[in-house]
């Protein structure tokens, strides 16, 4: 898999994300807990997309090489 997903990739990731958030989802309603179905996957779908985002950014980053302030250079070796 590439740095930047593609959409299929994206679109896999929030499929199985909106398959986990409903099993988890349907386990927690079975059991009477306070966040159920709805909670669940929306909580993961936006956990998802975040990340997703996340990813995009960083590797359109790594692409173009912006300067970053010092202090990133221990969190990200890649911007050294």
């Amino acid at each position: 898999m590439s740095l930047i997903p593609v959409w299929q990739d994206i679109a896999a990731r929030l499929l199985l994300t909106v398959l986990a958030g409903s099993l988890i989802g349907l386990d927690r309603e079975a059991r009477g807990q306070a966040a159920g179905l709805r909670t669940t996957i929306l909580v993961g779908l936006a956990a998802a997309i975040a990340m997703t985002q996340a990813t995009i950014l960083l590797g359109s980053a790594a692409k173009i090489r912006i300067p970053l302030p010092g202090w990133t250079c221990c969190a990200f070796p890649w911007a050294c």
